[in-house]
């Protein structure tokens, strides 16, 4: 997802919403793939967008992202692979999977 204004889908809106209420929102960044104009003003981690083994490439970058940014938890929306290979790869730090519409 690209986390972008222009075509935003109903997760990244969800996102949106809860970030920019949270107390955290300053301690918050979004990984999202590049895009245009963000949803909020928030600190995004903008990745190059991944055909092929996407959501092992995202468990690598968040792991060494994790370790130089020193993140306390990681809230990933939807996508049960990715979120257990992000859970795998990163086994000192909570992982929260939140799914939307079940």
């Amino acid at each position: 997802m690209r986390f972008e204004a222009r075509s935003a889908s109903s997760i990244e809106l969800c996102v949106a919403e809860w970030v920019s209420g949270s107390r955290y929102r300053q301690e918050t960044t979004v990984f999202a793939e590049r895009g245009g104009t963000p949803l909020i003003d928030v600190d995004i981690f903008r990745l190059a967008p991944a055909k092929r083994f996407a959501s092992w490439h995202l468990a690598y970058t968040i792991r060494r992202q994790v370790k130089l940014r020193g993140y306390d938890l990681v809230v990933a929306q939807q996508h049960i692979p990715t979120v257990a290979r992000i859970a795998a790869f990163n086994p000192d730090i909570p992982v929260i999977l939140q799914t939307h519409n079940f």
